[in-house]
């Protein structure tokens, strides 16, 4: 890994531990799927570029998921903190 990925961004450091962890795993995550994308384009024919269309459904669902697993997560931790 390079040392600048390692390294925890500033806008982050407030998170909780378990929220900065999942947090760094995202950009493998959101990897893959770009790959697995770059696969289903084979050819670059019309009806190829087309067909990638039935991604737009998998990437939202992929953001929308994660967007509320950390915003769950940081309320639990927000939580914990208040009890």
């Amino acid at each position: 890994m390079h040392q600048e990925q390692e390294q925890e961004h500033i806008y982050n450091a407030w998170l909780p531990p378990c929220v900065v962890e999942e947090v760094r795993k995202e950009p493998e995550r959101f990897h893959q799927l770009v790959c697995l994308l770059k696969e289903s384009l084979v050819d670059e024919s019309p009806a190829a570029r087309l067909a990638t269309t039935r991604w737009i459904p998998v990437i939202t669902t992929y953001v929308l998921a994660h967007v509320r697993t950390l915003l769950l997560l940081l309320l639990q931790q927000i939580l914990l903190l208040m009890i």
